[in-house]
Order: C-alpha cells, then structure tokens, then sequence
C-alpha cells in the first residue's frame, strides 16, 4: 500500500444520474461504461459526437411517446 490513489479500471458500477427538461422522454441504456458519458452530454446539448468518439449516447427514447 503506498498510500496512492488508486487508479486501475475496475467493473464497478457508477450510477450516472441525468437531470435534463426532457428526461421522461427517454430512457437510460443498463449496459454503459466511462465511454458513454461524453457522447450522452453532447446529445442533451443536440451536439453530434465527433467519429472517432468511441462511445455512445445512453438515452434510448420511449417507443410510445404521446
């Protein structure tokens, strides 16, 4: 122990909490990692995500939206 933060890569859960004006219109993916954040912020902001980003948005809309 060197008293050093930890920083490897573990499979534990984070909750990813989103506060957005149209959250109820979309559900969030269960499957998610690290990568998934930045590609979900820039969709709330209606920003498309570079190519190269890696991840994706986690929103995933209701199928019967009224």
């Amino acid at each position: 122990v060197t008293g050093g933060p930890h920083t490897a890569h573990t499979t534990n859960p984070v909750p990813f909490i989103m506060a957005e004006e149209n959250a109820r219109q979309f559900s969030l993916r269960g499957d998610g990692s690290l990568r998934d954040i930045a590609p979900t912020v820039l969709g709330m902001l209606g920003i498309a995500p570079p190519k190269d980003m890696t991840g994706r948005d986690l929103r995933v809309p209701w199928k019967n939206q009224q």
